[in-house]
């Protein structure tokens, strides 16, 4: 992969990682409203865009350990779905 794309793919991952944090935090809500609300969603996704946001930053300091952790992330989302 060209510097070029690693830049280009750590910041699309840190923006994709941004969103899904996003919705952790409305799970959040959601299950802070709901009485007995099953809290597994919001952990879940917590944790893909924390792993997906970690390494959309080593992507974009050409650490090959970033390319990894984008892929983990995505591959929990389609899971977690």
């Amino acid at each position: 992969m060209t510097k070029g794309g690693r830049i280009f793919g750590g910041i699309f991952s840190i923006i994709g990682s941004g969103i899904t944090l996003l919705v952790a935090w409305v799970f959040w809500i959601i299950a802070w409203a709901t009485p007995g609300y099953d809290y597994n969603g919001f952990i879940i996704t917590l944790i893909v865009g924390a792993v997906g946001l970690v390494g959309g930053i080593l992507l974009i300091t050409d650490k090959t350990a970033g390319g990894i952790l984008v892929v983990i992330a995505a591959t929990g989302a389609v899971v977690a779905i």
